[in-house]
């Protein structure tokens, strides 16, 4: 089992290597099962966020949209992306682009006017900095009450260098056993080519 002390190195490598504010959850060394794996966040708060380069600035602008691109881990970026009333998280590794826009605002409506409802996301990553899986909250204005807003766990994971989804779930829980469950990560997201 890690030590606190332990863990806290690691968390001041990863921020040395500018992962920007990443807090360390856990290591699950204790877990002979996911012995491999740890899970820590990364901001999505506009303030942590930075604006992308003028060529994806302008690629975004070109539909309407806006972006700023956050932290995320080794060899791959991550955007927060809005339109007018909603928003979502794209990925990018070298110059493909993967959206969850169709999932957050199309296929799994549970209210209205979805966007990013945390200030963080938590990767599960291997010890070499490999993500496995991602989370994220969706915030929506509930239907039945439009005073009162409801959320979603999405959930992504990460095979052969490609994010795919694979549910929603209400609790952190259902959210780390759908990112477990590797039969039911099937559907690819949609992908673009990200500009230079």
């Amino acid at each position: 089992c890690a030590t606190s002390s332990a863990l806290k190195n690691i968390a001041q490598m990863l921020h040395h290597n500018r992962l920007g504010a990443v807090l360390l959850l856990s290591l699950s060394a204790c877990n002979p099962a996911n012995s491999s794996e740890l899970s820590l966040y990364t901001s999505v708060k506009s303030g942590d966020c930075r604006k992308p380069s003028t060529a994806i600035a302008a690629f975004y602008e070109s539909r309407g949209l806006t972006t700023e691109e956050c932290d995320a881990v080794k060899d791959w970026r991550l955007f927060a992306v809005s339109s007018d009333e909603r928003s979502w998280l794209e990925l990018a590794r070298d110059a493909t682009l993967w959206s969850s826009e169709e999932q957050v605002v199309y296929k799994n409506d549970f209210g209205n006017f979805p966007n990013i409802g945390a200030e963080k996301v938590e990767w599960q990553i291997t010890r070499t900095n490999t993500p496995t899986a991602l989370i994220f909250r969706i915030a929506a204005q509930d239907p039945q009450h439009t005073d009162k807003n409801v959320t979603r766990l999405f959930v992504l994971r990460f095979r052969d260098n490609t994010p795919y989804f694979c549910g929603v779930a209400k609790t952190n829980q259902e959210a780390m056993t759908l990112a477990e469950t590797k039969d039911a990560c099937s559907t690819p997201l949609q992908v673009k080519e990200l500009p230079k």
